[in-house]
C-alpha cells in the first residue's frame, strides 16, 4: 500500500471502531529451484464488502475461504511450518490478533484488550508474533508476544507510526515500515528492540518489506510522487536495489516464495486486483487469481507442510 492507502485503512477502522530452504540465487539463474517448498499462498479478498481470509495454490487452483465474518478478517501471516495463519479481526471494539489452521478450523484469539493491533508476522520459532499496535489516534509501535498472549516486549517508542512488520528467517531482525516521516523508509531492528538499521533511502516511499528465506534479503513496494508503485529487491547488507515490475499497474505488497526463487504480489487493475507472482529476475509472470472486479490483496506465501 502506499502512505495513501495506510492512510485510507487506518482511517476505515476508525470509523468502524468508533461505531462499536533454499538460499536465494542470484538475479538470472537459469537453474530453477524445486517448487516442492513452496506451499499455498493466504490473501484477503472482498466478498461482500468486507474483507476475508483466503488460501489458493501458487498455479491459482482450489480457492479456499476460511472465514466468514462479514468483518474486518485481514493481513494473512503463515506460520513457519505452514500449519497455521495468525490475522487482524475487528471484534466489535478493535482489532485483535488471531490465528487460524489452514483448513478454516480452530480460530484461537491471541489478544483481547482495548489496544487494536495490526500486521502479525511469526517468529522462525513459531513461539511468537510481532505486530504493531496502539490506542486508537494514536502512533502504532513495534511489539512481540508469546501465542498464549503473554510475555508483551515494545520494541520501539516514538512519534511515528510503524507498519508491516515482517520476522527474518533466521530469526535475528524484523524489517518494518514507517509511515508519518515525509521520505517513508524501510528499516530493521532486533527482536530486543536494539540495533535499529535503516535498509532504504529513496525518494520514494518504500514499504511492505518481506525477507527472502535466507534472511539477506528483502522485497517491497516503492512508490512515486505519482502514486505509480512497483516491487524491488535489495540486500539487507547494502547494494543497489533491483526492479521486478514495470508496467503502469500499481503493484502491492510482494512475498517471497519458500524456495526463494519467485516473488509474489498485488497488482490493481481498473476494478480490482488480482495476485501475480514472477520470478526474482522479473521473468516469467504468472498470474494466480482471475477476478477482474474483485480486489484481492496482502498475499503471504507458506512453505509446503511436512506430511508426517
Amino acid at each position: 500500500m502506499t502512505a495513501l492507502r495506510h492512510t485510507v485503512l487506518i482511517s476505515t477502522l476508525a470509523v468502524m471502531l468508533s461505531v462499536g530452504a533454499s538460499t536465494d540465487r542470484a538475479s538470472g539463474s537459469t537453474a530453477p529451484a524445486s517448487d516442492q517448498r513452496n506451499g499455498r499462498i493466504a490473501y484477503q479478498a472482498y466478498p461482500n464488502g468486507f474483507p476475508e481470509i483466503y488460501t489458493i495454490s501458487r498455479n491459482g487452483d482450489g480457492r479456499k475461504r476460511l472465514t466468514h465474518n462479514q468483518t474486518f478478517d485481514s493481513a494473512p501471516a503463515w506460520s513457519p511450518d505452514g500449519k497455521r495463519i495468525a490475522f487482524m479481526f475487528y471484534d466489535g471494539n478493535d482489532m485483535e490478533l488471531y490465528v487460524i489452521d489452514a483448513d478454516g478450523s480452530d480460530v484461537q484469539a491471541i489478544t483481547d484488550d482495548n489496544i487494536s493491533q495490526y500486521h502479525p508476522t511469526w517468529s522462525p520459532s513459531g513461539l511468537r508474533l510481532a505486530f504493531v499496535g496502539g490506542p486508537a489516534g494514536e502512533d502504532f509501535d513495534l511489539f512481540t508476544m508469546r501465542l498464549d498472549g503473554g510475555g508483551l516486549r515494545q520494541l520501539t517508542d516514538n512519534n511515528r507510526t510503524e507498519l508491516h512488520p515482517d520476522w527474518s528467517p533466521i530469526g535475528n531482525r524484523i524489517a518494518f515500515d514507517v509511515v508519518g516521516v515525509l521520505d517513508p523508509d524501510i528499516f530493521t531492528i532486533k527482536a530486543d528492540g536494539s540495533g535499529l538499521q535503516k535498509v532504504t533511502q529513496n525518494r520514494t516511499l518504500d514499504q511492505d518489506p518481506s525477507f527472502s528465506p535466507s534472511g539477506r534479503q528483502i522485497t517491497y513496494t516503492a512508490c512515486n510522487q505519482k502514486d505509480e508503485c512497483q516491487v524491488f529487491t535489495k540486500p539487507i547488507s547494502g547494494g543497489k536495489r533491483r526492479q521486478l515490475t514495470y508496467n503502469r499497474a500499481a503493484h502491492y505488497g510482494p512475498t517471497w516464495s519458500p524456495n526463494g526463487q519467485r516473488i509474489a504480489y498485488q497488482q490493481d487493475g481498473e476494478r480490482g486486483s488480482d495476485l501475480f507472482s514472477k520470478r526474482i529476475d522479473g521473468n516469467d509472470r504468472r498470474r494466480i487469481t482471475h477476478s477482474p472486479a474483485f480486489t484481492e490483496e496482502n498475499p503471504d506465501w507458506a512453505v509446503r507442510p511436512t506430511v508426517r
